[in-house]
């Protein structure tokens, strides 16, 4: 679970760096140095995942639809974990 909140932590951390340097469209695009942010597994996976899209000078801005889409899946998945914990306890204490 610490890992999991870990993980929120720098997704939050990342969407917010971009959010705070006005990085919303292509020519607003800012580089991961300037965002203050490194290359790392959570940045590539919100890339990968639309939240970030990359210009061809490999400069990065926000999509605010991608982050949106994916801030909602997120809160679906944790819903679900939620809902099934909540039956297995229910069934373990019936």
């Amino acid at each position: 679970m610490i890992g999991g909140t870990l993980i929120v932590s720098k997704q939050n951390r990342a969407i917010s760096r971009f959010r705070e340097a006005g990085a919303f469209s292509p020519a607003s695009a800012t580089s991961l140095q300037a965002a203050k942010l490194r290359d790392s597994f959570v940045f590539r996976s919100l890339l990968a995942q639309g939240v970030f899209r990359e210009t061809p000078t490999h400069k990065y801005w926000l999509d605010a639809a991608g982050a949106k889409a994916f801030v909602a899946r997120r809160r679906w998945r944790l819903l679900l974990v939620a809902g099934v914990a909540a039956i297995l306890v229910a069934i373990v204490f019936a």
